[in-house]
């Protein structure tokens, strides 16, 4: 945990190289959250081929509490109606679910999964499906991720 902290802590400093304003307290996260902010920014920090387009190394992602509200809410729904969608049972989409977390959305993107127990397996299976790899390596700066058992939800965001 204490390398996730460290890694997580040159993220944040380098992240706010050039900011007026550092914060120094960290959201509260669980650690499959901590782990997800490692991992994606590992992924986005290398050369990637999703499907026939290549990707160059992309900047770190910062974690958003409003993206992760978003992504609850749809897991929650998903893992009780037991079924994958990007349509909330309300039949609320992607937009309709950031922007009621008040999140004033320029671009979004949303990759669900089912059936992963760790975030390595559900990241291993994203970056084997173009479509979702290329969210993770688009041109976002902010995620958050919410899981419910086997459930996934991962949102990214760039707010106007």
């Amino acid at each position: 945990m204490n390398q996730y902290l460290s890694f997580l802590f040159c993220i944040i400093g380098f992240t706010s190289y050039g900011q007026n304003k550092v914060s120094t307290t960290l959201p509260k996260l669980e650690s499959y959250h901590y782990e997800a902010l490692i991992l994606i920014n590992k992924l986005r920090s290398k050369n990637c081929s999703c499907g026939n387009q290549q990707y160059s190394k992309q900047k770190p992602l910062a974690y958003n509490k409003k993206l992760e509200k978003a992504a609850a809410i749809h897991a929650r729904d998903l893992y009780s109606r037991k079924v994958l969608s990007h349509i909330g049972k309300n039949g609320s989409k992607v937009p309709d679910r950031i922007k009621a977390q008040g999140y004033n959305w320029k671009s979004y993107a949303e990759n669900v999964a089912e059936g992963y127990e760790t975030i390595e397996e559900v990241f291993d299976a994203w970056m084997k499906s173009k479509g979702h790899c290329k969210s993770i390596m688009g041109n976002y700066q902010e995620f958050g991720i919410f899981k419910v058992n086997d459930y996934w939800v991962l949102d990214f965001g760039i707010e106007k």
